[in-house]
């Protein structure tokens, strides 16, 4: 059966449920009982219909589906009762997710993701340190003649890119 056929089904299980009443206080009747009689025995012979009514519904189909549905039309019917507390629920909402999805971004792209050099396992970083103000000033800002210096005399050789180093260093 259809999940949008629920109506049909539950008063096709009203009326089943009604027939096994009406069958059973028929039976009680048979048994000697008055007819009020036989209406409250049956009801306690045939057990809790709510219960029964139920259970019924869950083999039919999806009762977390369902329950998902009725929690989220009651949700709405409330959030439109207090407009003012679904403004602030909602902005709030607004900016934690903001918040959430710009910090995971920042991670993603510090963190988790490779650098975006072509071979990030070849930066190298440099410094120059003077020994006349070492004690003083442990490393100074990069001077930058020596760095085109280097990058017009460097060569394929990770040797020949040491001696250059050396050389302007010192």
């Amino acid at each position: 059966m259809k999940w949008w056929r629920t109506a049909k089904r539950d008063a096709d299980l009203e009326r089943e449920i009604r027939a096994d009443l009406a069958l059973e206080e028929e039976e009680q009747r048979e048994n000697g009982l008055s007819p009020n009689e036989a209406h409250y025995a049956a009801i306690r012979a045939f057990g809790n219909t709510t219960l029964i009514r139920q259970q019924t519904r869950e083999v039919w189909g999806w009762p977390c589906i369902a329950g998902l549905l009725q929690d989220a039309r009651y949700a709405f019917r409330q959030l439109r009762r207090t407009p003012g507390f679904t403004l602030v629920a909602l902005l709030i909402m607004a900016c934690s997710i903001g918040a959430s999805t710009s910090v995971f971004s920042i991670l993603d792209s510090v963190l988790l993701r490779p650098y975006a050099f072509r071979n990030p396992g070849q930066i190298v970083v440099w410094r120059e340190v003077l020994q006349e103000i070492a004690k003083e000033y442990p490393s100074v800002p990069d001077n930058y003649r020596h760095f085109v210096y280097l990058r017009s005399h460097a060569s394929t050789s990770h040797l020949r890119r040491t001696a250059i180093l050396e050389q302007c260093i010192d």
